[in-house]
């Protein structure tokens, strides 16, 4: 459990200090750009209020940035303790042989058992907090790694622009990324549990201890997961089809605004 949150915070201070340097590159644009703000702003003439409309945006991509990137922070730390559970489940099991007394290893395999079913409710509770925050987040992720992409063809290579764009784009996939990371783990973890019911040493076992050994196994053929929304899966196969969906959009919109020959 301490590797595992100790994995879940370098990986969620990594992302923050992600967050914190895109903002803060975003800030830095009109003073060493062209531009009048971060956030192009044309509703009226500024005046004496571009001092403080310019403030007031720093303020909001800050604020934005630092409640987003929270709100990640603690799925990630939900998400690696059902990883470290399942962890400790597999190993628990895993070592039941050195129990010699049948007794106590029917009570240890009971204890497994009552373990598995709090990990698979707190599968259930995370889902059911995360779920439709998971699906806006996937949502969001196509529209800005598509838009952040199609400027960055449109802006010249090496500029300020470029690189502050660039390292928004990284932190919008390091964002999206380390959740599928994180719940390909927790598929690839809670269906290990078969696999540490048979490394186990259920051989010399008893066949009223081989029965309790067939119920785990049998409810480790469905592995744990988390989805966005009811509609996708967390896993990196869903991050590389979300990839592949941006790619798609971006495609769509060169071809829309590239001129065509009849054009020329």
């Amino acid at each position: 459990m301490q590797k595992s949150l100790r994995v879940a915070k370098q990986v969620g201070f990594g992302y923050l200090i992600n967050c914190a340097v895109t903002v803060f590159l975003q800030s830095t644009i009109p003073l060493l750009t062209d531009k009048n703000l971060p956030i192009p702003f044309s509703l009226f003439d500024l005046g004496r209020l571009h001092a403080a409309i310019y403030f007031l945006q720093i303020w909001g991509m800050s604020h934005s940035a630092a409640t987003n990137s929270a709100l990640d922070f603690l799925a990630y730390n939900f998400m690696c303790i059902i990883n470290g559970q399942a962890k400790v489940l597999n190993e628990k099991i895993r070592t039941s042989g050195n129990l010699q007394n049948e007794e106590d290893l029917i009570e240890h395999l009971n204890n497994c058992v009552y373990h598995h079913n709090k990990v698979i409710t707190l599968v259930q509770k995370v889902e059911n907090v995360f779920s439709m925050i998971l699906l806006i987040q996937y949502l969001a992720s196509i529209v800005a790694i598509c838009n952040i992409g199609f400027q960055l063809v449109n802006v010249k290579i090496f500029s300020f622009q470029f690189f502050s764009m660039l390292l928004f784009l990284l932190a919008m996939m390091c964002q999206l990324g380390v959740y599928c990371w994180f719940g390909n783990e927790i598929i690839l973890n809670s269906a290990a549990i078969r696999k540490a019911c048979y490394d186990s040493d259920w051989v010399d076992y008893s066949v009223r201890v081989r029965k309790i050994l067939f119920i785990i196994m049998e409810r480790g053929k469905r592995p744990l997961y988390l989805t966005a929304g009811k509609f996708s899966i967390l896993s990196l196969a869903s991050f590389t089809s979300v990839i592949n969906s941006a790619y798609s959009f971006f495609t769509l919109m060169q071809r829309m605004y590239q001129p065509s020959e009849y054009e020329i």
